[in-house]
């Protein structure tokens, strides 16, 4: 309590220095956005003076990509595989931190489908081509020579329905879809960390236009997501809860899928430029240099403030009793509503 009641009040002394922006803002239908969902159900959005003018929901990355070429959606949560793919359409946007590494799987009914190879032509649902799951379909094909196959695409409820019906035999798709198939009675065929080391999963996406104007507000946003995230580390639990809620399904299936979910914000250059050197052998896109569409000088900023903050509090905190903490939590609730009144006028 102490250490997070501390991330929220350095969190404030910032943003009491800020001003209020209007951002709007899309994220996935799935627990790879975590730190997105229980931001927004806790308001902390507000908190550090972020307005959100709107917040919509897609089913798949590479539809969340399509939307963020409207001019009224600014920041998005989105798998880094269709990011790519905007980015190279002629969207300027930006990777500004990682979500999480990991998080997708072919599920299968392992009584039919007893090894991987036993997928030779038969017929798996997947998600659109460019998509992550798309991209492990395709490096499994790669690594076990599998050539015969009939991928029907479909959203990843859509493939859970048609693997029930025996349309198809097996499904590409991402957590907590997969954590469904298991809830369901199906199993894993095989999952990312099992042949690809540090699979890059969703990213904090951020429009360069927004970079320029509002260079404060992006880095109010990563600081924000590096400590939900380790929020969300922290409090498995109540962060399963919020997003069954969110996502419309149940804690065990949540609690299930963040198990197979590396949450962390670190961007991988080397790990981001594996994929999208993949992507071109697909013929998805141009090869390029993955550089061009990261930012890491905000995570860097915000590594260093909270180096700088953890040092002062050091040595604030050897004379700082729990009577005083908890004085000065509740004051900061009742400041807390107040800046979100403000925010929400501004």
């Amino acid at each position: 309590l102490i250490a997070f009641s501390s991330i929220v009040i350095l969190s404030y002394g910032e943003f009491n220095q800020q001003k209020c922006y209007s951002v709007g803002m899309a994220v996935e239908f799935n627990d790879h956005a975590a730190a997105a969902w229980v931001a927004y159900n806790k308001s902390w959005f507000n908190n550090v003076g972020i307005n959100l003018t709107t917040f919509e929901s897609y089913a798949t990355g590479v539809a969340l990509a399509a939307a963020i070429a409207r001019g009224d959606i600014q920041v998005a949560w989105l798998c880094v595989g269709p990011a790519i793919s905007a980015f190279k359409r002629g969207i300027n946007l930006k990777i500004v931190a990682m979500t999480h590494e990991y998080g997708y799987a072919i599920v299968t009914n392992l009584s039919i489908i007893k090894s991987v190879n036993d997928l030779e032509g038969k017929s798996i649902g997947c998600v659109r081509e460019g998509s992550m799951a798309d991209l492990l379909l395709h490096k499994t094909f790669k690594i076990y020579g599998i050539n015969n196959v009939t991928i029907l695409r479909m959203k990843p409820m859509d493939q859970l329905n048609a693997l029930r019906s025996g349309q198809i035999v097996a499904a590409a798709i991402p957590e907590h879809y997969v954590a469904i198939a298991r809830a369901w009675g199906f199993d894993i065929l095989l999952k990312s960390q099992d042949i690809w080391l540090h699979m890059p999963g969703s990213a904090l996406v951020v429009k360069q236009e927004l970079i320029d104007k509002y260079p404060d507000a992006v880095r109010n946003l990563v600081r924000l997501t590096v400590n939900v995230t380790h929020w969300i580390i922290n409090n498995r639990n109540e962060t399963a809860e919020i997003l069954a809620s969110m996502l419309h399904t149940n804690r065990s299936v949540i609690l299930d899928s963040m198990t197979r979910l590396n949450y962390t914000n670190n961007i991988n250059v080397t790990a981001m430029q594996e994929l999208a050197d993949f992507m071109a052998e697909l013929g998805y896109i141009d090869k390029f240099n993955i550089s061009e569409m990261i930012d890491l000088s905000f995570l860097s900023q915000v590594s260093s403030s909270q180096k700088e903050q953890k040092t002062n509090l050091s040595v604030k905190d050897n004379h700082f009793g729990f009577e005083n903490m908890f004085l000065l939590t509740t004051i900061l609730s009742c400041i807390v509503t107040l800046d979100k009144k403000l925010c929400a006028m501004a």
